[in-house]
């Protein structure tokens, strides 16, 4: 993995640290169910108006990702909500929204859709925020789930040395991946421990960079040889992958393939 895409990983992580509000909450934030095809689940989703002001709330379906063998699925087709997509909020107020998931007969694999919300104080802002929850559909007996770890990195940032993967999802099935990042010497010992939480999905076809948060704090690891072993889980699936890398002076690291240090 070059400098580029561990630039990627670090923007990435970043953003997660980043505060986010709204004056609107849906609840759940994921529905996630496994359908025969043909078959149907009524759900719910409670919106609340943490605003001071009554707020205007336009309520819609979409499609956030589409599996290749769906990519003729509308979200109307799998997404129902029902009664009004139009109604008034009151400050402290919440409503019952419900929701119908069909799965389409001819569906495979996954489709992933979009509860969202736009809400507006009464007179209107210049900015229309809105709020979605994602919408999961496993259509039953059309799953693959398979993935790889493309990639693994070693990289110093801020004087600190961090460690990341890219996971891609080469079935039908996104992957939510999760586990370690181990560090071990030129003996075998195992000097740093990474770990990787569950966080955003990898979809079909597609390529995501997770970063380990350090465990201990321990001193920086001397000049000299190292390898990188990941081991992440998702679902039944497991990943390994290891890469061997070694720290130079001026916090410079060569990964093994690399025809420099970076």
């Amino acid at each position: 993995m070059g400098l580029t895409s561990f630039s990627i990983l670090t923007a990435f992580f970043m953003g997660l640290m980043a505060p986010c509000a709204s004056a609107l909450s849906v609840s759940p934030g994921r529905t996630d169910v496994r359908l025969a095809p043909g078959e149907k689940i009524n759900t719910v989703l409670t919106v609340l108006n943490d605003n001071p002001e009554a707020m205007q709330v336009d309520a819609s379906q979409k499609n956030w990702f589409l599996y290749a063998a769906n990519k003729d699925t509308v979200a109307s087709d799998w997404i129902k909500i029902h009664g009004k997509t139009h109604f008034l909020l009151k400050s402290g107020e919440s409503r019952k929204v419900p929701v119908t998931i069909i799965c389409p007969k001819e569906a495979q694999g996954i489709l992933v859709g979009m509860a969202s919300f736009i809400f507006r104080t009464a007179p209107p802002s210049t900015v229309t925020p809105m709020i979605s929850v994602s919408i999961y559909l496993t259509p039953a007996g059309t799953e693959h789930l398979a993935g790889e770890i493309s990639k693994l990195t070693a990289r110093f940032w801020k004087h600190t040395l961090m460690v990341g993967a890219e996971v891609m999802a080469t079935g039908n099935m996104h992957l939510r991946p999760s586990g370690s990042l181990l560090i071990f010497d030129d003996k075998g010992t195992q000097v740093a421990q990474y770990i990787v939480p569950q966080k955003d999905p990898v979809y079909p076809g597609q390529t995501r960079g997770f970063i380990g948060a350090r465990q201990t704090n321990d001193a920086a690891l001397p000049l000299g040889a190292y390898v990188l072993k990941a081991h992440l889980v998702s679902g039944d699936l497991q990943l390994d992958a290891q890469k061997k890398f070694q720290i130079f002076a001026d916090e410079k690291i060569q990964m093994e393939g690399e025809t420099a240090p970076t």
